[in-house]
């Protein structure tokens, strides 16, 4: 399923953005909580859930490059860069762990190899990668990536998740039948205006639509 409605693209706020009053990154990493939740807007980076979806609670900040393996590299800068810091529901940053297949000799180098690693979403497209279904499922659509090592590692489709999806996937098509009866009505009204209708045909149909938006109201 492609649009907007999952796993849209992701950019980062300029560097500054996230320097405290002295110009220099918080050594608490967790300061630019807020920040990287916007960057990220409100959804895990892995199985796209959004904090409102999941209670409003705050999610966990994850480091993508993990702690565990860069810690002593690169003077250490990995443990509190904001750029290193993804959003992540509680559940996929638990799976996730310190699990790392990729490069561990540059600070931004590639982030998976053979099919195991994973996706990293301010670099990759997730459509070059991997589609949601119309049953709310990830499925994998490029054999080259890390997709199904990433399903199966985060557990992608646990049931939970895919009743988000599909729960998604219902509102915004009823959102779209809404949109299409709200123009159908405008139609009617403006045909009727200009003397193309009758009021007995108009009231008719406007009666028909008033049928569909009780049939949309009771779901």
């Amino acid at each position: 399923m492609k649009s907007n409605l999952f796993f849209p693209y992701l950019t980062r706020q300029e560097l500054s953005q996230y320097h405290n009053r002295n110009g220099s990154f918080y050594a608490d990493y967790t300061s630019n909580y807020e920040r990287i939740a916007q960057d990220c807007l409100k959804r895990c980076v892995y199985c796209d859930a959004t904090e409102r979806e999941c209670g409003g609670d705050n999610f966990s900040l994850d480091h993508f490059r993990p702690r565990k393996v860069f810690a002593e590299k690169f003077d250490g800068v990995l443990v509190t860069h904001p750029y290193n810091l993804y959003l992540s529901c509680q559940k996929c940053n638990v799976l996730k762990s310190s699990e790392w297949y990729g490069c561990v000799n540059t600070s931004d180098g590639f982030s998976y190899i053979n099919n195991r690693g994973f996706i990293d979403r301010f670099k990759h497209k997730s459509e070059d990668y991997f589609l949601v279904n119309s049953d709310g499922e990830i499925v994998c659509s490029n054999p080259l990536g890390p997709t199904n090592y990433m399903i199966k590692k985060l557990y992608l489709n646990r049931p939970n998740r895919i009743f988000l999806r599909k729960k998604r996937i219902i509102e915004n098509r009823i959102k779209e039948i809404k949109e299409t009866i709200n123009t159908l009505s405008n139609s009617i009204m403006n045909d009727f205006e200009m003397h193309l209708i009758s009021s007995d045909f108009a009231l008719e149909r406007i009666n028909k639509i008033r049928d569909i938006q009780n049939i949309l109201l009771s779901l």
